[in-house]
């Protein structure tokens, strides 16, 4: 299992007020996880702080529910049907 250590990045040091201020020496980071564990906290964090601004920014999306009504054919025929379907079609 590959572990990543989760670190202040480097402009963290040099903040006032920052933990890591003054510390003149490079210490080995102690925390230590998992690589999937990091991976799963930066999605769950990526998802919950932009999740609101792309559910705003599809709203205004009426394509969505279109998609259903696409031939079942080739993928080129299928893309072309939706671009004319969609307005998208200035390619």
């Amino acid at each position: 299992m590959d572990l990543v250590p989760l670190q202040y990045p480097p402009a963290m040091k040099k903040r006032t007020g920052s933990p890591k201020n003054g510390c003149l020496i490079n210490h080995a980071s102690y925390n230590l996880v998992s690589y999937m564990s990091a991976s799963v906290m930066i999605n769950q964090t990526l998802k919950t702080t932009h999740m609101s601004s792309l559910k705003e920014r599809k709203k205004g999306k009426p394509w969505r529910n279109d998609i259903h009504n696409l031939p079942d054919c080739l993928r080129g025929n299928a893309v072309a049907a939706f671009r004319l379907m969609t307005g998208h079609d200035c390619l």
